[in-house]
């Protein structure tokens, strides 16, 4: 084997040190300019490392831990509104439109939209709820065709997407004869309106588009955000109208009603997972017109005899949506089960269940009695209707009215309806005047806090009478 010469030996070393220099000052210069330190590069490392330990330790310990609304996929909301009750002459006859437009005209604030004030509130009251939300929310109305000269422009500058609708079911369409006269024959406000009119709202569950459907009256208020009720699967969550039965009569034996197995779902707010399937199902109930007041087991036959249904506004919306949910398990029940028990049962137990009931002390609050605290007589007894009437939930006012998140000024609080007040400001509020007066304040707030903003032009133009009305209320009530 050759020798290796002292002379290439050294050469070779000087090209190898040369080499390392060279490859040092390039990493030098390679983090010098990405402006990394290499204390924060092992830094990071480091967290790296207790991260996915964190990250390990976690997914021994809890296998299965209920994801947070941050961390699921944004959700696409559509809050909307239904604009549907074209008035009737006195003999039921649609108006024209020119009696639309004048019964729409607030002549007292130069012929503006008469709702303009309560639609502005509304909206405004959606977008601050709705301000730091996980999920992306759109304003959507759904409004009849021949209310849209009067409310197109006025809807438009608010923000909302318009979609025009028509009658959804024509009463000809109507099989049977009872269903069909309470169709054309039930009316509200004294006659002046149909109230099968209100079967417009179906159409939510047609929004396919959107992952979640909020339904609102326009008489109602959003006061905080409401993601949580977005991660239940439920297809339909809304407030049981229980003191809407207009019975005086002893509770049922078994501890319903008389008048109905399951009492309205309240239409003035509705959170929906949009559903074609449920809104061919609830149609073909309302179609099928078998909508009586003959007795089954002690109850109002109702809605295809599953014994719910006929009550105030049973004929729409309100009555609709009970009877589809809870047909299957009424009508199918086991033997030797009452109606009341397969209904309680499909409400209370959360596997398979598609309507979920909600705290009306929370959603859609009302002013009734069972949200006036233990001090109304009501909260913790057994007079008490509501979701849960645990003594311990919601035991005193002050926590209701701290706990708000959905407010609607009908019920028992309907007096306090804010432009009503401003029109006649002598008017009582009715029921608790403490919670009615926190709705005010409520609405107060999001009013004075809108004509503050920087579209507060153009509110004080579609509503002009909305600042001297604040002033009215404040001197009225307060």
């Amino acid at each position: 084997m050759p020798s290796i010469s002292p002379k290439f030996g050294s050469a070779a070393v000087r090209r190898l040190l040369i080499a390392f220099v060279v490859l040092g000052c390039l990493v030098i210069t390679t983090l010098t300019m990405l402006s990394v330190p290499l204390d924060q590069l092992l830094t990071a490392s480091r967290i790296g490392d207790a991260r996915n330990k964190l990250k390990s330790d976690n997914s021994s310990s809890d296998p299965m831990p209920r994801a947070s609304s941050s961390d699921q996929e944004p959700k696409s909301v559509a809050y909307v509104i239904s604009l549907f009750s074209a008035p009737l002459n006195p003999d039921k006859s649609p108006a024209n439109e020119s009696q639309i437009l004048s019964s729409l005209r607030n002549e007292d604030a130069g012929g503006t939209l008469r709702i303009a004030a309560d639609l502005i509130v509304l909206a405004e009251s959606i977008r601050r709820a709705t301000a730091h939300s996980a999920h992306r929310a759109d304003l959507v109305a759904l409004v009849r065709r021949s209310l849209l000269p009067a409310t197109h422009d006025v809807l438009s500058q608010l923000g909302f997407r318009i979609i025009p609708t028509e009658v959804v079911v024509p009463p000809e369409d109507i099989v049977g004869e009872d269903g069909r006269a309470h169709a054309t024959g039930d009316t509200s406000f004294g006659g002046k309106y149909l109230i099968s009119d209100e079967n417009d709202k179906l159409l939510i569950y047609n929004l396919t588009e959107y992952d979640r459907v909020v339904s609102l009256d326009t008489d109602a208020l959003m006061v905080q955000p409401i993601d949580e009720l977005f991660d239940h699967a439920e297809e339909t969550q809304g407030t049981l109208d229980y003191y809407g039965l207009g019975d005086d009569e002893p509770d049922h034996p078994e501890g319903g009603f008389k008048q109905a197995v399951v009492p309205a779902i309240n239409g003035g707010f509705v959170v929906v997972r949009p559903s074609r399937e449920a809104f061919a199902g609830i149609l073909d109930i309302y179609k099928r017109g078998d909508f009586s007041l003959e007795q089954v087991d002690g109850y109002m036959a109702g809605w295809d005899h599953i014994g719910t249904g006929y009550y105030y506004g049973g004929i729409s919306f309100q009555g609709l949506l009970p009877a589809y949910y809870f047909q299957d398990a009424i009508l199918k029940r086991p033997p030797n089960t009452t109606r009341y028990q397969a209904a309680q049962k499909a409400l209370k137990v959360p596997e398979g269940r598609q309507f979920r009931e909600l705290d009306q002390c929370v959603y859609n609050v009302l002013g009734h009695r069972n949200c006036w605290g233990r001090e109304g007589g009501v909260q913790g007894t057994s007079y008490c209707r509501n979701v849960d009437c645990s003594p311990d939930v919601n035991p005193t006012i002050e926590g209701v009215k701290a706990g708000l998140k959905v407010i609607h000024f009908t019920g028992t609080c309907r007096g306090a309806r804010p432009m009503d007040l401003c029109r006649a400001p002598a008017v009582e509020l009715g029921g608790n005047c403490e919670l009615c007066k926190e709705f005010v304040r409520r609405w107060l707030g999001i009013a004075e806090s809108a004509l503050a903003s920087e579209k507060q032009l153009l509110y004080r133009q579609l509503a002009p009478d909305l600042p001297d009305c604040l002033e009215k209320i404040k001197k009225a009530i307060f």
